[in-house]
């Protein structure tokens, strides 16, 4: 997949998590942080495709314990 950059909304298109749940889960320490370029906050395509991963790795070997 291609590097680059993904907002708030992208992120939340692509896991189909709400915003706020992002915003939540980023506070918590539960999901990559954004970075600040310029007025945008940014996420980092790489790094929310490999939260995503590990989601589903997770997921996968215990389907019973949702994150």
């Amino acid at each position: 997949m291609s590097e680059g950059f993904l907002s708030y909304t992208d992120v939340a298109e692509l896991t189909t998590l709400s915003t706020r749940t992002i915003r939540r889960k980023v506070d918590a320490g539960e999901f990559p942080p954004p970075i600040r370029y310029g007025a945008r906050t940014l996420f980092v395509r790489s790094e929310v495709n490999d939260w995503c991963a590990a989601l589903v790795a997770r997921l996968r070997e215990n389907p019973h314990n949702a994150a």
